[in-house]
């Protein structure tokens, strides 16, 4: 071999080695980087988390609280009537600010997501009622048709 093929030899060589060594260090980057990311999602370990406006988590709270009370008011009822009325007077007064909570929350994407879980519990809280007072009423009949003078 002439010295001038032994040279571009060894610089083809040498770019070989090279190239694969970059070819290594972009692919650890993004394995590192997609584990870090998976990780962080996957266990929660992010180092700021933030939370909605104090105002907006107390207003929450409050209708939190109300969902809860008039979810109570409504398991005491019998008809599907009385339910609906005891749930819808056991909103209030705290859903009668509701607006004003959802404004307060929507200054903030945290705010705004907050407010949305809330609504979709609510959601959720009525779909039970309406279930619950279906599902109990053949049964509440038949007590009824069982326990009733004839």
């Amino acid at each position: 071999m002439t010295e001038e093929s032994q040279g571009s030899a060894r610089l083809r060589k040498l770019g070989r080695r090279y190239g694969v060594i970059v070819l290594a260090i972009v692919a650890l980057s993004f394995t590192v980087s997609s584990t870090t990311q998976i990780i962080v999602q996957c266990f929660g370990l992010t180092t700021s988390e933030k939370v909605p406006p104090d105002d907006c988590v107390r207003g929450i709270r409050t209708l939190e609280s109300a969902l809860d009370g008039a979810s109570s008011k409504a398991g005491f009822e019998r008809e599907s009537e009385a339910v609906h009325r005891a749930w819808d007077n056991g909103l209030m007064p705290e859903w009668s600010q509701a607006s004003v909570i959802e404004r307060t929350c929507a200054q903030t994407p945290e705010g705004t997501q907050a407010y949305a879980s809330l609504v979709r519990l609510r959601h959720a809280y009525e779909v039970a009622l309406d279930r619950r007072s279906a599902d109990v009423k053949p049964l509440r009949e038949n007590l009824e048709a069982q326990i009733s003078p004839r």
